[in-house]
């Protein structure tokens, strides 16, 4: 108790209102505030969360490391995967050396990203319903008539 550090082997489950998460080995720092400001997540880190818009997201990685912290009136909240990480999300599935999502901000970022990015709107799915139409062709639109001024 006077080291303020949780230390969980085998099994380890997390349940959180906004996150679930799996790993082998979790330890986690306490400080006397009480709000848990650091965990470190290790052998086949699996996290189930949703973003700011109540969106699921995917992850996983060999290793996931949690930081919360207040600077002034900032608040930085961020989790850290290495180790083979790949986040799956409606709007995109990612893979890099290190992939950060900062839960304050509700972005994510990579080193070295391989990112696939699915933009879900309303105007691509009109333009996949009239595809999708009979008669309809995904062939290109013919090119304008040239103009004297193309010329």
């Amino acid at each position: 108790l006077k080291s303020r550090i949780a230390v969980y082997i085998g099994h380890v489950r997390v349940v959180d209102p906004k996150m679930r998460l799996t790993c082998g080995i979790m330890t986690a720092r306490v400080p006397e505030s009480g709000r848990i400001d650091s965990i470190v997540a290790e052998q086949n880190v699996v996290i189930d969360a949703v973003d700011n818009e109540g969106r699921p997201i995917h992850a996983t990685s060999d290793r996931a490391v949690y930081t919360y912290r207040v600077n002034g009136s900032v608040t930085n909240e961020t989790v850290v995967l290495t180790g083979n990480p790949e986040v799956k999300s409606r709007m995109f599935t990612g893979t890099g050396d290190t992939i950060t999502w900062d839960r304050a901000n509700n972005s994510v970022s990579a080193t070295h990203p391989h990112m696939v990015i699915q933009a879900e709107t309303q105007a691509s799915t009109n333009v996949a319903a009239a595809l999708a139409a009979p008669g309809a062709t995904n062939a290109p639109a013919p090119l304008p008539a040239p103009t004297p001024e193309s010329q």
